[in-house]
């Protein structure tokens, strides 16, 4: 089961959006989406109250706990895994070339964060940006 967005035109051209819960089922070797209602307009101010207590309701029957972070606390974490793993591949094969070509300085040191942000979590040069300040 999944909740998508489903966008429909008014006559008069504006356009109205909706929540809906949907079940993928196979029907005759095929998958099929059923709806299985439609939780409202986005637009309406009381569908996120009404989310959350259907989050709440549903939450007593899932076989996970929940987390509630009040707003505005930002978590941080770290993945040591791949940087730990990385680290040693590097030093053991093209760690050294590369000191021996750039020197063992900052530079050395980019490139390595650039090849472990590619090889962990892959993007775009401000991503690796990001990476660097939320991981390594």
């Amino acid at each position: 089961m999944f909740i998508r967005e489903k966008r429909r035109v008014n006559k008069d051209g504006s356009t109205v959006t909706y929540l809906q819960l949907v079940e993928n089922r196979r029907v005759e070797g095929k998958v099929r989406q059923r709806v299985l209602c439609t939780l409202g307009r986005t637009d309406d101010p009381t569908l996120p109250r009404r989310l959350s207590a259907l989050v709440e309701t549903a939450s007593r029957y899932a076989e996970v706990e929940r987390l509630v972070l009040s707003r505005g606390v930002r978590v941080r974490t770290g993945t040591w895994g791949p940087h730990l793993v990385w680290r040693k591949v590097w030093g053991e094969t093209v760690g050294p070339v590369v000191e021996e070509v750039l020197g063992e300085g900052k530079v050395s040191q980019a490139v390595y964060l650039m090849v472990l942000h590619r090889l962990s979590d892959p993007g775009s040069k401000v991503a690796c940006f990001r990476f660097a300040q939320d991981v390594y």
